[in-house]
């Protein structure tokens, strides 16, 4: 088994053939989208050719389900032929003014992102003291400079879903780990992690954040 509590420097495929079937109790990750052309790590072509190992492999792993972010575009490629463990879609929503890195066409804003629930097991019995809410979440973007991560989420958001989707002492899996927001969240809410990262750089930001007290710093 994976040491938990810990981000592991390497490619998720690599971390998830290590852990056992229904070795954590869910996934929640930010993955590449398919969608961005600055990164070579978010290539189209690259998303639709691993998309469906990413996700057979979290639900291999996961006892209860996967909560996968994602672009609303890939919507097609990520659905087909998952209609058995399709549960619910869920959406951030961003206020208006906090579209720092986003794009927009027709003159719309691309101010909400899809969040695809994938369950399996007992997924709908997780939560169960978080407060009643709404499928949506507003929170703010983030500008680079805060994490020197171009995609970072932010805490309140997987805050959020964590309350809703895991409880106290779960082990929660994040195969493409990024800044650490959900690493940092499982911290605070005492849950523990698993996290890969390719990248040693986010690692590193990733950890210095993890060894901050001071949730102020983890709000940005």
């Amino acid at each position: 088994m994976i040491e938990i509590n810990k981000i592991h420097n390497m490619d998720c495929l690599n971390g998830l053939k290590q852990l056992d079937d229904d070795s954590v109790d869910v996934v929640v990750t930010d993955p590449p989208y398919g969608v961005r052309k600055k990164e070579d790590w978010d290539d189209k072509d690259n998303f639709i050719r691993k998309i469906n190992v990413w996700i057979d492999e979290c639900m291999r792993v996961s006892k209860n389900g996967v909560v996968w972010f994602c672009a609303g575009k890939m919507l097609p490629y990520i659905l087909k032929d998952r209609e058995d463990s399709f549960h619910r879609l869920l959406f951030w929503n961003k206020p208006s003014g906090s579209q720092f890195n986003g794009a927009s066409n027709n003159n719309i804003w691309y101010s909400v992102e899809p969040i695809l629930i994938f369950e399996k097991g007992d997924l709908k019995k997780k939560g169960k003291s978080s407060k009643f809410g709404y499928s949506f979440f507003d929170a703010r973007t983030h500008k680079f400079d805060d994490f020197k991560h171009p995609t970072a989420k932010p805490y309140l958001l997987i805050q959020w879903i964590l309350k809703h989707y895991s409880d106290e002492n779960d082990l929660v899996l994040d195969p493409f780990c990024g800044s650490g927001t959900t690493a940092v969240a499982c911290k605070q809410l005492n849950r523990n992690f698993i996290g890969f990262e390719i990248s040693q750089k986010y690692v590193d930001i990733a950890n210095k954040r993890l060894k901050q007290n001071n949730l102020k710093n983890w709000l940005i």
